[in-house]
């Protein structure tokens, strides 16, 4: 996957928020500032400042006035991959955004999957790649440290991969089956996105950036794509389906109803904030939110990381009137949230029921890993003898903004 990005690089932390409606309580206190105090709450910057004038996002309207002179509502936010399993909502308009990185916004749609990682540190535990639907943010992958996103789609319309065609050929012709992108996509996330790849490789992995081991063997290859449809099924929600029996249903609910954790007890205030510790009762696996119960949660569930970071305690911690360790970077981080919903109980419930898929999933990967390494690779020499690699330059360069009909492979 040649094309490497850097996530969306806001340089404020306000423009993020756990609900849309609170993008619009910020929005709102921001217009109502007079101009000098809108200068201190919007943090200006080298990049951008209150008379900064910027291309739209792709797929966004033009805003047609600096915001020093705006007073029209606020865009509707949307939903981003905020942190690996954390969706969050951003206000889409690039006046606000140090770095937007338009090309990521350019082939967003519903077909894209981004592989986000962590290639500037070691990856600790848990898995080593994480899968969303969503755009990015830098710190994706485990909240710190940046890291790289690897697009599957170099378009809009699922067209043209992010891949050589000369990869695909060759591993149609070593395991005699037709290789698409999307299985490439799913045998990565089975091979990577688990502990056990972690702990094998935890050697190699000091050097970061994440290696692939591929199976020569065409029986190994298709376990692992079965494996894989399920992992990215659960790190998108459900919101993408790459299995061609359709076993997985492309939806969110279908992923809440196939775990059976439910909500015991409706949690009725927003926490004020959450202890270091979750309140957990692992004889009868309840967990505790403020006065709500949820149950039947693993232990492992409670303790899932992805290098270091603590998923479900970050997640309650951000849904909190007010979060630890938060980082601040203006007043209007201030304006939090003052009431928990039953949207929210439905996104936890979802959350619980993706890690509890994963952590089920987790023993078959280790044992797949284990027989992929014991049985015939294709070696990188082996890519290099046909032209594999090294990929061509071109191909690591983002995709024109000009609109192409061309749906050739890159590396064709």
């Amino acid at each position: 996957m040649p094309w490497r990005s850097r996530g969306i690089t806001p340089g404020r932390t306000w423009v993020y928020a756990p609900t849309a409606d609170l993008l619009h309580d910020r929005w709102r206190a921001f217009l109502a500032a007079p101009t000098r105090e809108r200068r201190e709450l919007f943090r200006e910057s080298r990049d951008r400042t209150l008379h900064s004038k910027v291309k739209p996002l792709p797929g966004f309207p033009q805003a047609h006035r600096p915001l020093a002179e705006e007073f029209i509502d606020c865009p509707e936010p949307i939903q981003v991959a905020y942190r690996s399993f954390d969706r969050q909502w951003i206000i889409p308009d690039n006046r606000l955004l140090v770095m937007a990185r338009p090309p990521l916004w350019q082939v967003r749609s519903e077909h894209q999957i981004y592989v986000s990682e962590q290639d500037a540190h070691q990856v600790e535990d848990g898995p080593a790649l994480t899968f969303t639907g969503l755009i990015p943010d830098l710190h994706h992958f485990c909240g710190w440290g940046g890291g790289g996103v690897r697009p599957l789609w170099r378009d809009q319309a699922g067209d043209v991969p992010n891949m050589t065609g000369t990869l695909l050929d060759h591993l149609s012709s070593v395991l005699g089956l037709s290789i698409s992108a999307s299985d490439v996509v799913a045998y990565i996330a089975a091979v990577t996105a688990h502990p056990g790849y972690t702990r094998r490789f935890k050697y190699e992995l000091r050097q970061p950036g994440v290696r692939i081991p591929i199976t020569a063997a065409p029986t190994a290859w298709n376990d692992a794509l079965t494996i894989g449809h399920e992992v990215i099924w659960l790190h998108t929600y459900g919101s993408r389906i790459t299995d061609p029996t359709m076993t997985l249903k492309r939806s969110e609910r279908a992923v809440v109803e196939r775990f059976g954790i439910k909500c015991m007890t409706p949690v009725r205030s927003l926490p004020e904030q959450i202890s270091e510790r979750l309140a957990y009762d692992p004889e009868t696996q309840t967990l505790y939110v403020g006065n709500g119960a949820f149950a039947s949660v693993r232990q492992e569930v409670i303790d899932y990381t992805v290098s270091g970071r603590r998923i479900v305690w970050r997640w309650l911690n951000d849904r909190t009137a007010r979060p630890r360790n938060k980082r601040r970077t203006s007043e209007l981080d201030d304006i939090t949230l003052t009431a928990w919903s039953h949207n929210l109980t439905f996104e936890f419930l979802a959350l619980l029921s993706v890690l509890t898929g994963c952590v089920l999933l987790h023993p078959k990967q280790e044992q797949l890993l284990d027989e992929i390494c014991a049985g015939p690779l294709i070696s990188s020499s082996a890519l290099e003898d046909v032209g594999v690699l090294p990929v061509p330059q071109a191909t690591t360069k983002p995709p024109s903004s000009a609109p192409s009909n061309s749906s050739s492979l890159p590396g064709s």
